[in-house]
């Protein structure tokens, strides 16, 4: 989805940017994945993100980066009003910051890659 907002323009920091980002690439979930099958030890749910600590700008940013797409919007506060009630959403989804850590997988020894270059 964030990646269609960049495509058409929309790619810029939402709110003022500084919220926190839970965020992993497909690739490392996978590897999660097939880590939880072989490791009988963990039980009960396992918050699969990366441990990079990152900023919703900084994130957007990356992503601009990655798909070279110099042009961008930032999407105000006001904006997102707008967006959350079209679509039947709150704001603060986007809005709070949302930063989740995977202690299980790291007490586990979950080795993570942590590359923005994977986004």
């Amino acid at each position: 989805v964030l990646s269609k907002l960049v495509k058409r323009g929309a790619g810029g920091r939402m709110g003022n940017g500084t919220q926190k980002f839970a965020h992993i690439s497909m690739s490392e979930f996978i590897r999660i994945i097939d880590f939880l099958v072989k490791t009988e030890s963990i039980e009960g749910p396992v918050n699969c993100t990366s441990t990079l600590d990152i900023t919703n700008g900084e994130f957007m940013a990356e992503l601009r980066k990655k798909l070279n797409k110099k042009f961008y919007l930032n999407s105000p506060e006001w904006l997102l009003t707008i967006g959350g009630w079209v679509i039947g959403t709150e704001k603060e989804l986007i809005l709070k910051s949302r930063y989740v850590f995977p202690q299980k997988l790291v007490d586990a020894g979950f080795q993570f890659d942590n590359s923005l270059e994977k986004i």
